[in-house]
Parts: structure tokens; C-alpha cells; sequence
């Protein structure tokens, strides 16, 4: 509340500076305001159209607001005005894997990560990539480097994805239930729900069927979908009888 009071009193008193119509726009934004954000940040934009800080933080906005292809410029423009900066083509590439352009993305995150090596937003992101293109060694790859680089906690999502390779494959060279376990365990501990399906793999990788088991059927009470369900009593019966579950190539 003090900060909108001085912001407001900011663009009040000096209505032609861009810092403060991008600052006011930025705090709008975090109210969930995005109308008054959005006016803000167009008004910062015109003060000061070579703000790299302000076009992203705009067109982060316009992502949220669904507004894809003005936010894709916005991008753009950043990468324009600083080619190779990683914040803007993480961004770009976050859209192109929304838009199935898994290539396109790898590309965009590798130069990313050619200038800012331990990006993690880069490093998740490219390592979701790779899992959709079937390179589950660079995707693992890319998890370690962010899980060894992270400065605060991992995200348990990053951290239940690497698991889910490590118990379940498909690339059986890469199978190994004790990280597995050890992954999924601390996921589950963080509340994700996800991650008691990768928890129940990996039990069953080390040979722990019944509490395979046990876990699986605590992620099939949980199910949102009938055929999410069916999937998961599917593998729970596999689990019953003593196999581990190994995902098709």
C-alpha cells in the first residue's frame, strides 16, 4: 500500500518519466490490475522505447492476458535491441513449445543457455524440450546441471520430471530407482501431487511392490479424469503382480 501511494504519487508529479509509468505498471501488474498495468507500460513504452526491461515485463503481462502474438513482439523487440539475451529467448521459447514447436525451442534455449550456462528457467525448460523430442539423455543432463546450480530449492516439478525419467524410462540406460526414490520422495514431501505416481515407479524400480502399490493407489483416489484413473489401475496391477513399469520408446 505505501509503495502504490508513492508510485501514484510518482506518475502524478512526473507523468513524463518512464521509470515511473514502467515501476507503477510493474506493481499494477502484481495487484492483478492489468488494465491499469497495461495502460502504464504503453506509456512507458512510449517515453522510452529502447527500455529492454520494460518491453519484457510488458509483454509478460500480455501473456498472461493471453495476447500471444503482441507479447511474441515484445520479445522479439527485447532480442532485437540485445541480441542473444536469454530472458528473451526463454521467453520465445516457453511459446514455442506451447505452440508443439519443440525443435524451435531447443534451439532458442541453447543460445540461451550459451550465454547464461546455469539459467535454470532455460535449463527446465530445455530439459522439457528434450523429453518431448525423445532425448531423455540431455534432458536428465539438463536437470542435473539445475538441480547442481540452483541457488534456492529445486522446483518439485523439475524434480518430480527427473524421477518419472529415472523409474520409468523410456531409455532403459538411464534407469536408476534409488535417485528415482530419492527424487519423487522429496517432490511428494512438497506437497506436488504428481508426484506420487513417480514415487509408486520408482518403489517398484527398486523391487518395493507393495509399497508401490500402497502409493499407487493413494495417486488413483486422487484422479481428475475417469481415463486418468483406468490409467492408473492400470500400473497398479502391474505393480500387484511384481513388474516394474518401463514407458514404450
Amino acid at each position: 500500500e505505501e509503495a502504490e501511494r508513492s508510485l501514484t504519487r510518482a506518475v502524478e508529479l512526473a507523468p513524463g518519466s518512464a521509470e515511473a509509468q514502467a515501476a507503477y505498471g510493474r506493481m499494477r501488474a502484481l495487484a492483478g490490475d492489468t488494465l491499469a498495468a497495461r495502460a502504464a507500460f504503453e506509456q512507458a513504452i512510449r517515453l522510452a522505447p529502447d527500455s529492454a526491461r520494460t518491453r519484457f515485463d510488458y509483454g509478460t503481462l500480455l501473456l498472461r492476458m493471453n495476447e500471444r502474438e503482441a507479447a511474441r513482439a515484445q520479445f522479439q523487440a527485447v532480442n532485437d535491441m540485445h541480441p542473444g539475451d536469454p530472458e528473451a529467448l526463454t521467453a520465445l521459447a516457453v511459446m514455442a513449445l506451447e505452440d508443439g514447436n519443440s525443435a524451435e525451442a531447443i534451439e532458442l534455449l541453447t543460445r540461451a543457455l550459451e550465454r547464461r550456462p546455469n539459467f535454470a528457467l532455460a535449463l527446465t525448460n530445455l530439459a522439457f524440450a528434450c523429453e518431448k523430442t525423445g532425448d531423455w539423455k540431455r534432458a536428465v543432463e539438463c536437470y542435473d546441471t539445475y538441480f547442481e546450480t540452483a541457488e534456492g530449492p529445486p522446483d518439485p516439478q523439475a524434480v518430480c520430471a527427473l524421477a518419472w525419467i529415472l523409474a520409468t524410462g523410456p531409455d532403459e540406460e538411464l534407469l536408476n530407482g534409488e535417485q528415482a526414490l530419492e527424487f519423487a520422495t522429496h517432490a511428494a514431501q512438497r506437497g506436488y501431487e504428481p508426484a506420487l505416481e513417480a514415487l509408486a515407479a520408482a518403489h517398484a524400480r527398486v523391487g518395493d511392490f507393495k509399497k508401490a502399490s500402497e502409493v499407487q493407489k493413494q495417486a488413483i483416489q486422487r484422479a481428475r479424469t475417469r481415463e486418468q484413473k483406468a490409467e492408473l489401475e492400470e500400473r497398479l496391477r502391474l505393480y500387484e503382480s511384481g513388474q516394474a513399469y518401463t514407458r514404450a520408446k
